[in-house]
C-alpha cells in the first residue's frame, strides 16, 4: 500500500530536475553506506542540517547520519524538494522517526496523520507510546481513544504495555468492555505478566468497579487471585 504524505513547500521544478540529475549539488549525505548528493540550502530547511552547517563541522563534504535509515532518508529528501512524497505503508513509522530526528516538522505532522488514519486496536498502544516519545499529542489521544473503544481486542499488546497506560485506560469512563469482569481479567493478565510492585498494582486496581462485578466472581476469582493474597 502506498501512502502520500504532503504538507511541505515544493521547490521550483527546475531545482527539482537539477537535483534528480545530480547537477550542481554541493554536499553528499552518507546514510548506511549510501550516498545522497544534494544541495546544502535545501538540506538547511531541516533543523538538524541547519545547525550542522552553522557548526564547526559545517564544511564537511559528506555528513554521515547514524540514527536514520537510508530507506527513510531517501523519501525525506524528496519531501524537502517536492513538498510531498509517496511511500510504502511500512515506511511511515521510520519516516516519522527520521522527520523528528532531523527536524522536518511538516513531514512529521503528515506521517503522524497517516498513522492516525491507520489506527486499530492491534497497533493503538504502540502508536500511543510512539506519540509520547515524539511529543505528538494528537496521535497520542487518537491512539488512546482507539484503545478505549477496542479494549478487549488489544490482546498481547496490552500485556507489553507500560503499566501507566493500562492504569489510564481502566480509569477512563469511556472504556468499552462487555463487563467489569472482563476488565479485571485483562488487568490480571497484565499483572501476572509484568509482576508490578504492590503500590503500582493497587494504583491500577483502585480504578476497577468492583461493585459492578457478580458476587460469585468476586468470591471465586477476585478473592482467590494469588497476587491479591500478597498485597
Amino acid at each position: 500500500v502506498t501512502v502520500v504524505l504532503s504538507g511541505g513547500e515544493p521547490l521550483s521544478t527546475k531545482l527539482i530536475a537539477l537535483w534528480r540529475a545530480g547537477r550542481f549539488t554541493d554536499v553528499v549525505v552518507s546514510v548506511e553506506g549510501r550516498s545522497f548528493p544534494t544541495h546544502r540550502l535545501v538540506l538547511a530547511s531541516a533543523e538538524y542540517f541547519e545547525r550542522l552547517f552553522e557548526s564547526e563541522y559545517g564544511d564537511r563534504d559528506a555528513p554521515v547520519l547514524k540514527d536514520v535509515t537510508a530507506a527513510a532518508f531517501e523519501p525525506l529528501l524528496a519531501f524537502l524538494y517536492e513538498g510531498s512524497v509517496a511511500v510504502a505503508e511500512e515506511l511511515i513509522t521510520p519516516l516519522l522517526h527520521a522527520a523528528d530526528y532531523l527536524g522536518v516538522e511538516p513531514l512529521k505532522e503528515a506521517a503522524a496523520g497517516a498513522l492516525v488514519e491507520r489506527l486499530a486496536p492491534s497497533n493503538a498502544l504502540a502508536a500511543w507510546t510512539l506519540a509520547d516519545d515524539l511529543s505528538l499529542p494528537s496521535l497520542a489521544e487518537a491512539a488512546k481513544e482507539t484503545a478505549l473503544r477496542g479494549f478487549e481486542e488489544l490482546g498481547e499488546s496490552l500485556l507489553e504495555a507500560p503499566l501507566a497506560q493500562v492504569e489510564t485506560l481502566v480509569a477512563d469512563d469511556r472504556l468499552e468492555a462487555s463487563s467489569e469482569e472482563a476488565v479485571f481479567g485483562a488487568v490480571a493478565r497484565v499483572a501476572e505478566k509484568q509482576r508490578p510492585g504492590e503500590a503500582a498494582l493497587l494504583a491500577v486496581l483502585r480504578h476497577l468497579r468492583f461493585p459492578l462485578m457478580a458476587r460469585e466472581f468476586l468470591e471465586q476469582t477476585v478473592g482467590k487471585w494469588p497476587l491479591l493474597q500478597t498485597v
